[in-house]
This record gives structure tokens, C-alpha cells and sequence, in this order.
């Protein structure tokens, strides 16, 4: 029994097309793209508004939206017998809290990971991008009161910051 996977040449055509698409796409703006205007709008809200009580503020945010759109086709003896379209979307968000000298990138609070949304309504990706960063915040406080606490069990000649502002 012969198999022909098309799989190959599909990825061949679609790195093709979108490489020659890519040359002359404009970057997309918030009106135009929903997942960065509800990313714009929940990172204003979270600089302005996430602090907890009795722990400092987030000095640093971030997210990471990555949108994977894979098809997968397989053939035998000139018929289709596979035909898979998988759609998803990962969300990274790290949030720092501490300063550029000690933070709390350590642990836990090296960010968290979720799926959003993929059908574009900006509410829904705000909801997880807001249910996401509650969480990186709230890793990010106990992972640098963990990291302290290592920290005083150890001495350091020449310490180095954590993190750089550039």
C-alpha cells in the first residue's frame, strides 16, 4: 500500500504564499487587529489599576499572543483520507514585580500560559488576558517573596540585577 502524504507540499505552498503576502502586508493597527486592541486596553488597565494590598505594583508586564493555523492533509492511491484544520491561540503573560536589581522572574513567577479565544470578540480576549495576568501577579509576588527568602541564606560578592530597563 503506497501513502502520499500531501503534508509536504501543502507547507511548501503555504511558506510560498506567505512569504510573498508578508512582503507587502502593512503592520496591523488596534482598530484593525481585535487581539492587540484588547491587549492595548488590558495592559493600560493593568499599569493603571493591578496592585495588590500590601504588595508592590507590577514594574513590568508582558503578553504573547501566539496564533497557530495549521492544516494537515493526508492522501492514499489519489483520495483524501486525512483532513485537519487545528486553530488555536497560546497566551504568555509574564508580570515582574520587584525592580531591576531584584525581581520576581524566578519559579512560578517566570509567567503563566492559557489559550484565548479564537473568534476575535474583543471582550472574551480581554476577559482571559485580565484572568491571565491576575494570575502572573499573584505568581510574580510569591515567587520573589521565595526568592528572597533563598536569597538571605546565600552571600553574594558581586551581585548583578535581574533585569535591564533597554
Amino acid at each position: 500500500m503506497k501513502r502520499h502524504s500531501m503534508r509536504s507540499s501543502l507547507l511548501l505552498v503555504f511558506a510560498s504564499v506567505s512569504f510573498c503576502l508578508s512582503a507587502f502586508a502593512q503592520p496591523p493597527s488596534a482598530s484593525d487587529d481585535p487581539v492587540l486592541q484588547a491587549m492595548q486596553v488590558e495592559m493600560q488597565r493593568s499599569k493603571a489599576q493591578l496592585k495588590l494590598e500590601e504588595m508592590s505594583a507590577p514594574f513590568y508586564i508582558d503578553y504573547r499572543v501566539i496564533d497557530v493555523d495549521e492544516f494537515n492533509a493526508e492522501a492514499a492511491y489519489g483520495a483524501v483520507r486525512t483532513n485537519v484544520r487545528t486553530r488555536l491561540r497560546f497566551l504568555k503573560v509574564v508580570v515582574r514585580v520587584g525592580d531591576y536589581k531584584q525581581d520576581s522572574f524566578f519559579g512560578q513567577g517566570e509567567g503563566v500560559s492559557d489559550l484565548i479565544p479564537v473568534d476575535d470578540g474583543v471582550l472574551a480576549i480581554r476577559h482571559q488576558l485580565w484572568l491571565a495576568t491576575d494570575r502572573a501577579y499573584k505568581a510574580a509576588t510569591e515567587a520573589l517573596t521565595a526568592k528572597q527568602a533563598q536569597l538571605k541564606q546565600l552571600t553574594v560578592d558581586q551581585p548583578v540585577d535581574d533585569f535591564a530597563p533597554a
